[in-house]
């Protein structure tokens, strides 16, 4: 699968998979407000990985973000920064990751009130810039 850079903006990427696209869209939106922008880069696949526009996007960039509806222990941001890593390009970069905690979800609910709950927001984005 090939990578999309969906919105073009200074110093910040965040990179999105699967719904997470929408969420990091909003973060964009209410940031643009602020004057601030943003890159959105989305990978609609894990594997493969598209590892050559991910770098091309990761060496514009002082803060990275990962937003993922999945485990942050060997997921997505996980792949992600393991790639970053084996460059060497790593260091003076900032890294986070959004995504579930390592531990059974409790509860139950729409995709959105289990977004919400575990934090995988676009405020959690806007939070992980500021």
């Amino acid at each position: 699968g090939r990578g999309y850079l969906v919105k073009s903006g200074e110093k910040v990427l965040v990179v999105t998979t699967g719904v997470t696209l929408h969420i990091a869209l909003e973060a964009y939106a209410q940031l643009k407000k602020k004057g601030k922008t943003i890159s959105i880069l989305h990978l609609p696949t894990v594997k493969p990985l598209d590892k050559t526009r991910l770098m091309t996007e990761v060496k514009k960039a002082s803060l990275i973000i990962t937003i993922e509806e999945h485990l942050l222990t060997g997921g997505f941001g996980s792949a992600i920064l393991e790639v970053v890593a084996q460059t060497g390009i790593l260091p003076g970069k900032k890294f986070k990751m959004i995504g579930l905690p390592d531990v059974f979800p409790k509860g139950y609910g729409s995709q959105k009130d289990l977004l919400d709950k575990y934090r995988i927001t676009s405020q959690a984005i806007i939070n992980a810039i500021d």
